[in-house]
């Protein structure tokens, strides 16, 4: 029997000579090749290019377990499952998430997600015995530029891009495009428009003038959040809402043909985003743009 068997869990962030274990335990629902390949990019990034904290659990100098976590604007967070090592008992992964958890909640975290591939039923059961939720399946769609428009496609809408003394109206419009939306319900009342905004402002991608509020006839229809990341050729679609009364006007298909103008006009190769699975209109409108799916992920959810 290893003679660390017996010994008490401790929890840490990973240390430096344990990393590759660590990210081979994170790792290891890949095929081995995918897991080679994805230890051996990460390791070659600098160290403050890559997110968050690995959390390790240790017995005695051995790694037991391991779960990334990073905390963003907006006090939420975003985790991985907790991995352990072959022989580790699952009340090691139970311990390991509770300890970070709770690591999460002193540094101010109200909601915590974790987003996985839907075929990883042990990881989907690990996180729901820790007290996450399964809310939806997200859909991650991509238009190429072959698709975009060539003209303005919208010119019955004004697009008005954000500005700081414009925060209330957004905040407002944000709000309303909530009441009735397809689009992960289940999260409606889990954060402030406030925090979900902080969020989106902290992307490495975020740039006030792809904020756009969207008018129609002189009044308040939508807004179109958009994020640039030309270190990737792309463009992402961040939210995209239409407020209750302008439902049915195909507003949400001119908005989301406005994007990809605005993409091809930025030299983009590629404009990404995500969308609930359970949201038909919206995804029909995007199909009618000319997107396809390339992913598929569950999402699960955690109050503090």
């Amino acid at each position: 029997m290893n003679r660390e068997s017996g010994q008490p869990l401790r929890f840490a962030p990973s240390a430096p000579a344990d990393e590759p274990a660590a990210l081979a335990l994170l790792l290891a629902h890949l095929e081995p090749a995918a897991r080679e390949r994805t230890i051996a990019k990460l390791r070659s990034l600098p160290v403050d290019a890559l997110p968050g904290t690995v959390w390790a659990a240790y017995r005695g100098e051995r790694l037991v377990g391991a779960l990334r976590a990073t905390a963003g604007a907006g006090r939420a967070a975003l985790v991985t499952p907790p991995a352990i090592a072959p022989g580790e008992p699952e009340t090691t992964a139970g311990e390991l998430l509770r300890h970070v958890l709770g690591a999460l909640r002193g540094e101010g975290v109200e909601l915590v997600q974790a987003v996985l591939e839907t075929d990883r039923r042990a990881d989907i059961e690990r996180l729901t015995a820790g007290g996450f939720r399964y809310v939806t399946d997200l859909l991650y769609l991509v238009s190429l530029a072959g698709t975009f428009p060539d003209a303005p496609p919208a010119a019955h809408l004004e697009f008005e891009c954000y500005r700081a003394s414009e925060h209330t109206r957004l905040v407002r419009i944000v709000e309303r495009t909530y009441a009735g939306s397809l689009d992960c319900p289940a999260l409606e009342s889990a954060r402030s428009v406030e925090d979900v905004l902080a969020g989106y402002r902290a992307s490495r991608a975020f740039d006030p003038k792809g904020w756009l509020l969207v008018k129609s006839a002189g009044q308040d229809v939508g807004c179109l959040l958009l994020a640039d990341d030309a270190a990737l050729g792309q463009w992402e679609l961040t939210y995209m809402g239409v407020v209750p009364e302008a439902r049915g006007q195909g507003f949400g298909l001119a908005m989301t043909r406005h994007a990809q103008w605005l993409a091809r006009g930025a030299g983009r190769a590629r404009l990404v985003l995500a969308v609930d699975e359970a949201n038909a209109p919206a995804k029909d409108a995007y199909a009618a743009a000319g997107f396809v799916a390339w992913d598929h992920r569950s999402v699960l959810v955690r109050t503090q």
